[in-house]
């Protein structure tokens, strides 16, 4: 006995038994040939019968099994089939639904209309030129009396046995029979129409499922003429969509769509693992950019492009008909690849994802230059906002996904005094027009790199450079802005706890000693230098410069106001305040209330403002009251010379100190 009985042989009837694997629910799918039966899924719930059957052979078969509910997903031109489901139901009392294929017509297409095989036939036995006929082996025989039938008829049909038997009966033979298993893209059919110069399509208004749409795009795209045998009745029934609603709900199942989200490489077929090929063979639906998806015409399979999460959940609810899907994402799912993103979206929907990996450009790129990348750090800049002179100046070997061009790269590189590093770009990989550059900068900012492109960036001179906070004061461009000093500069960094990924105010920034010092320490961090003095927003920018900061965004203008359209802060020096000490620290506060702040002091107000504030907030600081003196030469003698006192206020944070080396 069985709880449900489909009549299959259809998509449709396919992803309905795909929907029942493994569920607690007996079922019967009926097919006609062992071809159909070969598709369908195997599962310990599910029995399938290729038995052919008229209307006496279904009501014994639904006498002997007693379903609760019979499905008829039977092809829309398999009137006779229909016919006899629907009596046999009735006959036997079962409860009947009819699966109804949309059309895809609106009544708009540039299309001949015919009601039979035989019109359609007698239609173009009066025109030259050749026929691809993608209605099935069924209506062979209505086209064979046209003149020159053998010649100019292509019959496009299963991969069977049985087909092909029938169509070499008929004289359909060699390049004229296309076996093909459906269903097929339109660049697919426009490719085959191209290759035996067709001039007539004769199909069936097949719906979405059978590629009908695809078809019609096709012929558009080839100039062919298209000829449409209509539907042999009106019927009335549910959609795929609402028949898997009537499982779920009437069984209860907790089926789910099936997503592969898989790594293509760098877009070429030779990149696909074997585990990829045989997800996108067992796929009904392939996703993916239009890059990625291109080059998988060869499988035949529906395509929507797209890379956008959020708009690949859309479809899929859309169309649930795509039981396997494969999402195609380039390089490889687990190295900067939306894979995850996408990943968690589908969970938290339902379906069941898996992810396959695939070769990463880093990977690739390093192979066709033998060398390593185990040693390299990783960058990318596309799409996204990501420091790369820090972590070049620290590092040997940096692989960079680009935001900008090449010659964008190299000009990067020779104004922050990297002319040394040695340039790796891979353009296009995997394609015809692969090209691998090798140089300086100065040797590759005019050449030619097309995108997508990879950089592999060699320096020798990394790690050379003082890490320690402190730089000495003459390095600096100074002019007459007053500056904060070596040895006060050390204390502040060590006071301000900083993070690798800090983002920091420096207000009242002057010529940038703080700023500069700070964006050396955090190559994923970012500096908002604040100052509101002419001739001290000259002085950061050529700082900025000479240091090869990039992590370092000079903000012009009076603090609080030029703090409002900045990001929330993690760490805050307030060096100069211009008297607004308290309307400061009010808005880094309201901002994140977390923050660790550390402000200098120097003259006796601005110590007044801050003990104030503190005392009104009940906020606790470390107060250090700081005076360096250097030694100068007098004569023959060294006397020390004092620096005005500086005092500093420290609080707050989130208690990131505690966590080092955790």
């Amino acid at each position: 006995m069985s709880d449900l009985v489909i009549f299959a042989g259809t998509t449709e009837g396919r992803v309905l038994a795909e929907e029942l694997v493994g569920e607690d629910v007996s079922v019967t799918v009926c097919v006609a040939t062992e071809y159909g039966k070969e598709l369908l899924p195997k599962s310990s719930n599910i029995h399938v019968t290729d038995r052919r059957m008229d209307q006496q052979d279904m009501e014994a078969m639904l006498r002997e099994e007693k379903p609760k509910l019979v499905l008829d997903a039977t092809h829309p031109y398999a009137r006779e089939v229909t016919e006899n489901i629907r009596h046999a139901c009735e006959n036997t009392y079962m409860d009947y639904l009819r699966i109804l294929r949309s059309s895809e017509l609106d009544g708009d297409e540039p299309v001949l209309h015919v009601s039979s095989p035989e019109e359609a036939a007698a239609y173009l036995d009066k025109r030259k030129g050749n026929v691809f006929l993608g209605t099935g082996i069924k209506e062979v025989p209505a086209f064979l009396n046209m003149e020159d039938a053998l010649e100019r008829l292509y019959v496009r049909t299963l991969p069977s046995v049985d087909a092909v038997t029938k169509c070499e009966g008929y004289g359909i033979r060699g390049s004229h029979l296309i076996c093909m298993q459906g269903p097929f893209s339109k660049e697919l059919n426009e490719a085959l129409f191209r290759k035996w110069n067709i001039s007539f399509l004769v199909t069936k208004d097949s719906g979405s499922a059978g590629g009908f749409q695809e078809k019609l795009e096709a012929a558009k795209a080839a100039g062919v003429s298209v000829v449409v045998i209509g539907r042999p009745m009106q019927e009335s029934g549910i959609s795929l969509q609402q028949a898997v609603q009537e499982l779920q709900e009437r069984f209860r199942l907790r089926s789910k769509q099936k997503v592969t989200i898989l790594g293509f490489g760098s877009g070429s077929l030779a990149d696909l693992t074997l585990e990829a090929d045989e997800a996108i063979r067992q796929a009904d639906l392939v996703v993916g950019a239009d890059r990625m998806v291109v080059p998988l015409e060869k499988y035949g399979k529906p395509v929507f492009v797209s890379y956008k999460p959020d708009e690949i959940m859309k479809y899929l609810e859309q169309h649930p008909q795509y039981h396997r899907v494969a999402a195609v994402m380039s390089g490889d799912v687990g190295f900067y690849s939306g894979a995850k993103r996408l990943c968690e979206k589908l969970e938290k929907k339902g379906c069941q994802v898996r992810l396959l990996p695939g070769i990463s450009t880093l990977s690739a790129l390093c192979a066709k230059v033998k060398t390593t990348w185990g040693d390299a750090v990783f960058v990318s800049r596309h799409g996204r906002s990501q420091n790369l002179l820090p972590v070049l100046n620290f590092h040997r070997k940096v692989f960079l996904l680009p935001g900008e061009t090449l010659e964008g790269l190299c000009d990067i590189l020779l104004e922050n005094g990297l002319g040394k590093v040695h340039i790796t770009a891979g353009s296009r990989l995997s394609y015809e027009d692969e090209k691998i550059l090798q140089g300086t900068p100065e040797e590759l900012r005019n050449e030619s790199c097309p995108e997508p492109y990879v950089v592999l960036l060699e320096n020798p001179d990394a790690g050379k450079c003082v890490i320690t906070p402190g730089i000495p004061d003459e390095m600096f461009i100074r002019g007459k802005v007053p500056m904060t000093k070596q040895e006060v500069r050390s204390v502040i960094l060590g006071k301000l706890h900083l993070t690798r990924d800090a983002v920091v105010y420096d207000i009242g920034a002057g010529t940038g000693s703080v700023s500069v010092e700070m964006a050396r320490q955090m190559d994923r961090g970012i500096v908002y230098s604040v100052e509101k003095k002419k001739e001290a927003l000259e002085l950061l920018e050529k700082n900025q410069k000479k240091f090869a900061i990039e992590n370092m965004l000079v903000v012009e203008g009076e603090a609080p106001a030029a703090l409002q359209s900045l990001p929330t802060p993690s760490h805050v020096f307030i060096g100069g305040s211009s008297g607004n000490l308290p309307e400061i620290l009010d808005t880094v506060l309201k901002d994140n209330p977390k923050a660790r702040v550390v402000l200098s002091a120097v003259s006796l107000e601005t110590q007044e403002q801050a003990v104030a504030w503190m005392e009104e907030h009940q906020v606790e600081a470390e107060v250090v009251l700081l005076q360096a003196a250097k030694s100068r030469a007098a004569g023959s003698h060294h006397l020390m010379q004092g620096a005005s006192p500086v005092m500093l206020f420290s609080f707050g944070g989130d208690g990131t100190w505690d966590k080092a080396g955790s």
